[in-house]
Parts: C-alpha cells; structure tokens; sequence
C-alpha cells in the first residue's frame, strides 16, 4: 500500500501523484495529466517536482513519470477533480495525515547545528514550502515571515531571520479589510462592478470549480496590493472552512481612480 504522505530529502511534507490515484480510484496517467494541465496554478505554491520511477508491470519493468507535491498543492489539485464521495473522504485522509506527521515532527525535532550549510539549506527548503501555506492561508508580510521562522525553528533548530540578521521587521499599517461589496458603497458601485473592475487591475481573475461555479482567484498583483483569503465564519458542508477574498481600503482608493 502506497503511503500518502512522505518525507522529502530536506525534510519537508510531500505526497506523489502515485498516493493521490491511489486515493480517489483513478489511473495514474489521469492524475499526472491533471497536475501538467494545471502546473502554473500548481506552483503558486513552490515547484512541482517530477521524476521518472520503475513499476512492475505483468509484461515486465516500465517507468512512469511521478509528481511530488506538497501540501497546497495536493490540495488544490483535489479541487480540480470532480467532488465524488471517493475524493471528499481522501481529501479529509490527506489532511489529517498531513496534520498528524506534522505533529510527529514537532515532537521530535531533530537536533541542527547552527553554523551546519546543510542544516542551512534544509531549513530553508522547509521555509519554502511553508511559506506557500501561508500564502494559501492569506497570512501576508510581517505575520507570515514571523510564521514560517518560528515554524522552521521549531522543526530544525534553525533560527533564519536570525541568521540573516533580520531581527527588526518593519510595522505594517493596520488596515481594514472590505469585502468588494464594503468597496464598492463610496463610488455607488455594485460587488459585481467591483470585482469586474479588480479583475481589469489584474488583482483577481475568474476560475470555475468541478460544478462549473465561478469564483475569484487572487493574482501576484493582488497579493502585493494586499488582498487576502479569510475565514468569514462559517463552513462548508465537508467542515472545510469558507473564505473569502477581501482587499484593503487602500485598493478602494485605487477604485476611486478608476471610477473617476
């Protein structure tokens, strides 16, 4: 039985295209299929890794091409297949076995040198990974750095901002986040002009789901504008939280421009 999630060589959590088949009942090929037709939206995440592995076939020994993915990525994937009872309750699988090595790492964190360049560059690989949760999760500037740092300190010892000498990080301005409604009041724009109007700036674009529904994604431009996923409190029917993208009142001012 395939295990589906492993340990990469610089220690960081990954699945492969070979578990997630194996989870939802699919042929290979279909999955390796689906992860080169979405790769850009992939890598939002970090960099798809591939490699051809052998697999013993009844006419003899045959290689495969098999994609690596770490936990955003995998997750996201899911999201490209059709919501089947098979995927939703792999899906849950997937996440709790996540959940539950990350906890075992935790526990027992192994033991860095600090002045050890291989230790370095682990820990770095694991910051990488990391930090493309935390963008998942919408964690921006100051709180997402500060995460991931402690979250590598934790697992490697290893204290990055330190050793960069980045004890100081700059205060960010607080702002209020509106949703494209809150946006849209002081110019008499609807939710609908305003994500058309985000859309245009290129902070967003249109995806559909695995019904056909549309919803907005969030671009590099959006994200150094400022928007963010967030929790708005309530949950879908599988408990996975919903959120929603928001933006700071600094981009209504940009709407303001726009409008004008």
């Amino acid at each position: 039985m395939t295990d589906i999630v492993i340990a990469g060589d610089a220690g960081e959590l990954l699945t492969t295209t070979i578990a997630i088949a194996d989870g939802v009942d699919r042929d290979h090929a279909s999955v390796i299929r689906l992860v080169r037709e979405h790769q850009a939206d992939l890598e939002d995440f970090g960099r798809v890794r591939f490699e051809i592995q052998p697999f013993t076939t009844s006419g003899g020994t045959q290689r495969r091409e098999v994609a690596s993915l770490n936990e955003p990525q995998s997750t996201l994937l899911l999201t490209f297949m059709r919501n089947s009872d098979i995927v939703r309750a792999f899906k849950k699988r997937l996440v709790r076995t996540f959940y539950e090595m990350r906890d075992q790492i935790h526990a027992n964190p192994a033991p860095v040198a600090m002045d050890d360049t291989t230790a370095l560059s682990r820990a770095s690989a694991i910051a990488s990974v990391l930090d493309g949760a935390a963008r998942a999760l919408g964690l921006d500037d100051n709180m997402r750095l500060l995460s991931v740092n402690q979250a590598v300190q934790k697992r490697t010892g290893v204290n990055l901002l330190g050793e960069l000498g980045a004890t100081h990080l700059l205060s960010p301005v607080n702002e209020r986040y509106m949703t494209p409604t809150e946006l849209g009041l002081p110019f008499d724009m609807s939710a609908v002009a305003v994500n058309r109007a985000l859309r245009d700036l290129g902070y967003q674009r249109q995806e559909r789901d695995a019904k056909g529904k549309a919803y907005w994604v969030m671009t590099d431009r959006g994200r150094a504008a400022g928007g963010r996923m967030m929790d708005t409190g309530k949950k879908h029917g599988d408990g996975v939280a919903v959120q929603q993208l928001k933006w700071p009142e600094s981009v209504g001012q940009v709407l303001g421009e726009e409008a004008a």
